[in-house]
């Protein structure tokens, strides 16, 4: 499969939609004041690498800028793991 080919994914609260789909609410605090955090995790045969890490960093730097409803760092995994096979990068 190119890249012309590939379907871009996203998670929306939880919910694998194709990224050309995904919305976010206007009143959306990220949108309204910037408020964000964010990892780029890379993916060797499937799986996230250095997870642990990446995790550890992700939620201290969301208990520093007190975001509130941060998903337990299972869920993520969960939900990580999800789009990388919707995705097609875990063969």
């Amino acid at each position: 499969m190119n890249d012309e080919e590939r379907t871009l994914w996203a998670d929306v609260n939880g919910e694998v939609v194709p990224a050309s789909e995904a919305k976010v609410s206007a009143w959306d605090r990220g949108f309204l004041f910037g408020d964000s955090v964010f990892e780029a995790v890379r993916i060797h045969h499937g799986r996230p690498v250095l997870w642990d890490v990446h995790t550890l960093r992700l939620m201290s730097s969301a208990r520093g800028i007190r975001f509130e409803n941060v998903p337990d760092p299972d869920d993520l995994l969960r939900r990580t793991m999800a789009l990388i096979r919707k995705s097609g990068l875990d063969s």
